[in-house]
């Protein structure tokens, strides 16, 4: 059974993002902003991939949208991209539904938490 605990850590945690951008506000305003941009197309993409199982362009889509989270402050998402990357790489398909939703819905709290609004 999949467990990813969330809870506990933020939406978006700006202090992650000045450790990892140099302390420059406008500069995570910017990577939240282009981030929230391209969430509904990589979503879109990585859903039409698992849904056509095409799990390495699913892969390939879902490392993309990793690496960029990466440099946003956005840790659950990060988190969530984390799990389904390595069940992708792992071939571990069975819990793949509960991924995308856990995904799905951590990209509307980042979208919905207006951040950089």
């Amino acid at each position: 059974m999949l467990a990813i605990e969330l809870r506990n850590l933020p939406i978006i945690d700006i202090d992650t993002g000045k450790k990892a951008l140099g302390n420059n506000e406008e500069l995570i305003k910017d990577v939240l902003r282009l981030l929230i941009d391209t969430l509904p197309n990589e979503i879109a993409t990585i859903k039409r991939s698992y849904h056509s199982h095409q799990y390495d362009r699913m892969l390939a889509a879902v490392h993309r949208l990793h690496g960029a989270v990466c440099y946003s402050p956005t840790p659950r998402l990060k988190l969530v991209l984390s799990h389904l990357e390595s069940h992708l790489k792992h071939n571990i398909i069975d819990e793949l539904p509960l991924l995308i939703d856990t995904l799905e819905n951590e990209t509307k709290e980042v979208i919905n938490a207006r951040f950089c609004s």
